[in-house]
């Protein structure tokens, strides 16, 4: 993983027992915990265990249901703009 940026990565749970290249300075950039696999020649970095890292959030969902494609322009929406008195 030679030149991999891993800047705030979320690595919590992987397994890089066997990624080949990968450096300690790029954990020490990444979040991990416990559950994080590596390899023997490298260390877990203090500030994974050490800070409670806060859960990934997720992004609120809309009230309002989702759109369906898109009208086309000049299009007019049924029961509108229509004479349909007979």
């Amino acid at each position: 993983m030679t030149g991999a940026d891993l800047r705030g990565a979320d690595l919590r749970g992987a397994d890089l027992r066997t990624t080949l290249f990968l450096h300690q300075a790029q954990l020490d950039a990444a979040r991990g915990d416990t559950r994080t696999g590596l390899p023997t020649a490298l260390t877990r970095p203090a500030h994974w265990t050490a800070l409670a890292l806060t859960p990934v959030r997720q992004p609120p969902r809309s009230a309002a249901p989702a759109r369906r494609g898109r009208r086309r322009r000049g299009a007019t929406p049924r029961g509108f703009g229509r004479d349909d008195a007979g």
